[in-house]
């Protein structure tokens, strides 16, 4: 009953801000070659369990390590737990092209928090990871490359993105909407199109010592309000803007 009350609050907790948000703006290391294991739609469903349970993840209590290359995605249906990618890669089916839809998210995960995604390689997905109505999620370690979006924040509070390699996304390093109260420090954002980081309706987010360079834009904030830069070394973007 204590957990049900708990995650209660956090919810209301992350509408609340959310809402406010909306209605105030109106708005790695182990780098081996890649030899992927097949695996198409992978899930870490509610009960703990892995889906199917033949990819190479192995799980102890409330932690997920990869134990090699995977072609596939991960959604997470449980809160509470740490993904480590023990410096594997998590390997999707390439970008959509212009005009076309997004076929697929690395990590996707929603209505979750306190989950820790930590030392994945990924690469070649629409989205390396997608974070939607969640919070206390924490991004750390991860080398995010050759995506479309790096990773995308949506409606989302008090989530951390820290001490990554963002590099050669084609649609932006790291996109956040709608949001209040994240957090993006010392990460290394660098060749993403056309933006490093875009801020967009969201407030209060803390954008702190990142080395952001050669992006297109190296930091857009769009409609946004009460955004915190400080410390970051911003090096040969094309330019970086607010309005």
């Amino acid at each position: 009953m204590k957990i049900k009350h708990f995650r209660a609050k956090k919810y209301a907790f992350l509408m609340l801000v959310s809402l406010s948000i909306i209605s105030s703006v109106l708005v790695v290391s182990n780098a081996q070659p890649v030899k992927a294991q097949s695996s198409n739609a992978i899930y870490i469903r509610q009960d703990g369990s892995v889906d199917p349970s033949t990819v190479p993840i192995q799980r102890s209590g409330d932690i997920y390590t990869l134990t090699g290359n995977i072609a596939g995605n991960i959604t997470v249906q449980k809160y509470n737990i740490v993904i480590d990618g023990a410096g594997y890669t998590l390997q999707g089916l390439g970008v959509a092209g212009e005009g076309q839809p997004m076929r697929s998210t690395g990590i996707d995960l929603h209505y979750q928090y306190d989950v820790t995604i930590k030392n994945i390689r990924i690469r070649n997905f629409d989205q390396g990871i997608h974070i939607g109505n969640s919070f206390g999620t924490i991004i750390t370690g991860n080398d995010i490359t050759d995506n479309g979006y790096g990773i995308a924040i949506f409606m989302c509070s008090t989530n951390k993105v820290i001490g990554n390699n963002i590099t050669n996304n084609s649609n932006g390093g790291i996109w956040i909407s709608f949001a209040g109260g994240n957090e993006i420090s010392s990460n290394y954002i660098s060749k993403n199109e056309p933006r490093g980081i875009w801020i967009g309706y969201s407030s209060n987010e803390v954008i702190s010592s990142n080395f952001v360079t050669n992006n297109a834009y190296g930091v857009f904030i769009d409609r946004s309000t009460s955004t915190m830069l400080k410390n970051n070394s911003m090096v040969d973007n094309g330019q970086n803007r607010a309005r």
